[in-house]
């Protein structure tokens, strides 16, 4: 008998202990999941309160960036602004902008467009707005200089409105 109280008295121990461990690791697990996301929170804040303004808009050039050409490290987050004049007949729902970049011929693409994030808007007929686009420069993008379109479209598979176009240099 006095075997098997001990034998208890460490499972107990051992129960404990683990549990005590799992809701540690609970802990640790929400704390850097809520400081991650809150970086690119501040990351858009901080863009949208220190990135010049994009250029004024026209018929011309319905669409503007705030920086024409940028360097990136391969993985970096990156931001501009974007102002949109909406010379459409009718309002844009859900407009956003969108970059597409490519190097000559070849289409390969250097902007993780999962994780860019942007604020739809709503863009009356002759109404202009400017957006703060945060975008993520992919791990395994070649290096190089690539010429890249900003474009805005309506939602998501939508004819997408004349672009401007500006370059990103990867490293």
């Amino acid at each position: 008998m006095m075997y098997k109280r001990g034998s208890l008295s460490i499972s107990t121990n051992a129960i404990v202990v683990l549990i005590i461990a799992v809701i540690m690791l609970g802990l640790i697990v929400g704390l850097v999941t809520n400081a991650f996301s809150n970086v690119e929170d501040r990351l858009f804040e901080q863009i949208a309160g220190t990135e010049n303004p994009a250029p004024s808009v026209s018929t011309a050039e319905p669409v503007t960036i705030s920086r024409p050409s940028m360097r990136a490290s391969r993985g970096s987050l990156q931001g501009v602004k974007v102002r949109v004049l909406n010379t459409l007949d009718s309002n844009l729902q859900n407009a956003r902008p969108f970059l597409d970049c490519s190097q000559g011929s070849e289409n390969e693409p250097i902007v993780d467009h999962a994780n860019s994030q942007v604020i739809p808007q709503i863009i009356d007929s002759g109404a202009q707005d400017e957006f703060v686009y945060l975008f993520r420069i992919k791990s395994d993008a070649p290096q190089g200089t690539r010429l890249c379109q900003m474009r805005v479209q309506e939602g998501e598979a939508a004819q997408p409105i004349r672009g401007v176009q500006f370059t990103i240099e990867v490293s």
